[in-house]
């Protein structure tokens, strides 16, 4: 609908709050800081941590009863998720980077990934990792099945990745010379 996209997508209009975004915003904030601790001290955080930015996130986020009582109920999903991923944890080159680049005479391209790491720092290659929480089947089956990144059927996910891979590249103070050998999708 167009008056929902000049609404939303143009003038960013404040709207009713979806419950999948503030869990999302909630998740990526209490990475974000978990990341950051882990970057400054070179240990890896307690699940302690985590929550607790979760639920400052949740504060922030000023959602009603039911919503804060739905996000709070996946906790025990997130504890599991955290254990698996903190067992062989990657220290940060960056996170929460936006990156905006200029593409021919006025194209301006902007994104902001999640965070970027060593993949071989021999070679001076990096991966940049997004995190989703939602859920991945019908994204996995879409990426695994796109020829064409210009295919109205590729995932908008992977898409989202070589942007990514082209704004790291393209902004040279950002790169430092470092290459994007691959971007990675981690669904919580």
């Amino acid at each position: 609908c167009r008056r929902k996209f000049l609404y939303n997508d143009v003038l960013k209009l404040p709207g009713q709050k979806k419950k999948s975004l503030v869990f999302g915003n909630c998740v990526h904030k209490a990475l974000e800081e978990t990341f950051k601790e882990y970057k400054s001290t070179r240990l890896f955080p307690s699940f302690d941590l985590f929550e607790k930015e979760f639920l400052r996130e949740l504060t922030f986020q000023g959602v009603d009863t039911a919503m804060e009582r739905d996000c709070r109920n996946r906790m025990g999903t997130l504890k599991g998720w955290f254990s698996l991923a903190s067992k062989n944890p990657v220290i940060p080159i960056d996170l929460e980077k936006k990156l905006i680049v200029t593409i021919g005479d006025d194209i301006i391209f902007n994104g902001k990934y999640d965070k970027v790491e060593w993949d071989d720092e021999a070679q001076k290659l990096v991966r940049i990792i997004d995190y989703k929480t939602g859920k991945p089947d019908a994204h996995i089956k879409d990426i695994d099945a796109c020829a064409d990144l210009s295919s109205r059927q590729c995932d908008g996910y992977l898409r989202q990745l070589v942007a990514y891979k082209l704004l790291f590249e393209r902004d040279k103070k950002e790169s430092k010379g470092r290459r994007v050998s691959r971007g990675v999708l981690v669904f919580i």
